[in-house]
């Protein structure tokens, strides 16, 4: 079990109170990174294998530049950094409750460069774990022998429409590192230590450093959402326009349960598109979310799958004019998102670095000579965990009217 929590100050400030004015900003901890990782844009991983005699829960501290998952026994739990800039660059707290025995501790960890987004600040590429106390030589980096190595098949293109959210990504599942979240495969090389871990200044150290400072928000909303219509399934391009005389109403079934029924039993929700097919699939959610999206594939070998985000259709293109956001006909979808090629394994997980937004979401799958077959789609809602927890009320119907896009508007910009 995972806990994360919030703390409002320096967790080894008074490991250092004996020492020197100058050395008391000092973690017991140092910075690491992979050597053979290249210029950013990249992707990297990092591996922790140990083993305690006991059951313990262990306080840990976690950061990155520039953005970091966190993984335990495979199990994904917690998502990071808080944004900030080199001054106050903000670190996550958890609670590790962890049985006797072996464990894995692992991190992705990506770093965009120039391809990030304008809100997200970078020093220099690399991933941070303290622990505290008698377990700091055991799981802290810089102490304890971190492995890592660079995950291949990620690709970067920066259209346009996506300088919010960084470099639209594309995976490669012939050439990615499956597993990598639990420790497996191969290429595993000694991180190297790149900077030594500080929580404030230390004699003028005004050069580039990662001057630490707890995290201020709180975990953000991680929920599965199933809800939504399938408006619209087709074997028609992305760029075509929706039209109710390509649809295929007969297929419109499994792709809504696919997208919301949680009751059937797994082999009965998922969906085999055959070789040399298209199958275009517009997905209304019917309100506005900041998602994940997942999914979990198997076969489909030399094919390719797509996973966009919009606001709303266009009545042009190149216009931009939206028109009624309910009207889908005749309309276009523009979004962006992110590509994933399957390699043809069973149960590949693909999946995002970064969330999408929007009501509409367009998956297009393309297969070449194998068959693919969909066994989950998962989105993960995500946000400030904002919640209404007052009252409202008026004698004007229309005011009364407004107050769930009003409570929406705050939670999706949140």
């Amino acid at each position: 079990m995972t806990t994360r929590k919030i703390i409002t100050q320096d967790p080894f400030i008074s490991r250092n109170g004996d020492k020197h004015w100058r050395e008391r900003g000092l973690w017991p901890c140092q910075w690491i990174a992979c050597s053979d990782a290249g210029e950013p844009p990249f992707v990297t991983a990092y591996r922790l294998q140990f083993s305690l005699n006991a059951a313990a829960t262990i306080p840990i501290h976690v950061t990155a530049d520039e953005r970091y998952e966190l993984f335990l026994d495979g199990e994904r739990i917690g998502r990071g950094s808080e944004r900030g800039d080199a001054n106050n660059w903000f670190y996550e707290s958890y609670d590790l409750t962890l049985a006797a025995g072996a464990h894995v501790l692992a991190a992705r960890v990506w770093s965009l460069g120039p391809e990030r987004p304008i809100a997200q600040i970078s020093v220099r590429p690399g991933f941070l774990l303290c622990a505290e106390g008698e377990w700091q030589a055991l799981l802290s980096t810089g102490t304890a022998v971190w492995q890592t190595k660079k995950l291949d098949g990620y690709q970067f293109e920066t259209p346009p429409r996506t300088y919010w959210r960084g470099a639209r990504i594309a995976v490669d599942g012939r050439r990615f590192p499956w597993g990598y979240e639990k420790g497996e495969g191969d290429s595993w090389e000694t991180a190297v230590p790149v900077e030594q871990a500080v929580g404030r200044v230390v004699d003028y150290t005004w050069h580039d450093i990662h001057r630490l400072q707890p995290a201020t928000l709180p975990p953000m909303l991680d929920k599965e959402v199933r809800t939504g219509q399938v408006r619209y399934v087709s074997g028609t391009a992305t760029e075509a326009p929706i039209r109710a005389v390509d649809h295929l109403p007969d297929e419109q079934p499994a792709w809504q349960t696919l997208l919301t029924n949680r009751q059937p039993p797994a082999a009965s929700r998922q969906i085999t598109i055959p070789p040399h097919t298209r199958r275009r699939i517009l997905f209304d959610l019917e309100d506005y979310y900041c998602l994940y999206p997942e999914l979990l594939v198997s076969g489909g070998a030399g094919g390719r799958i797509q996973f966009h985000s919009a606001e709303s259709l266009y009545l042009n293109p190149v216009t931009n004019d939206k028109g009624h956001r309910d009207e889908i006909e005749g309309k276009f979808f523009v979004g962006v998102g992110d590509a994933f090629y399957p390699d043809g394994g069973d149960n590949r997980l693909f999946d995002t670095l970064w969330w999408q937004a929007g009501r509409y979401w367009e998956l297009v799958v393309e297969t070449a000579v194998s068959p693919l077959t969909i066994h989950r789609l998962t989105l993960r809602e995500t946000r400030y965990p904002l919640e209404m927890e007052s009252e409202f009320e008026a004698g004007d119907g229309r005011l009364q009217a407004i107050m769930p896009m009003l409570e929406r508007s705050m939670q999706m910009c949140s």
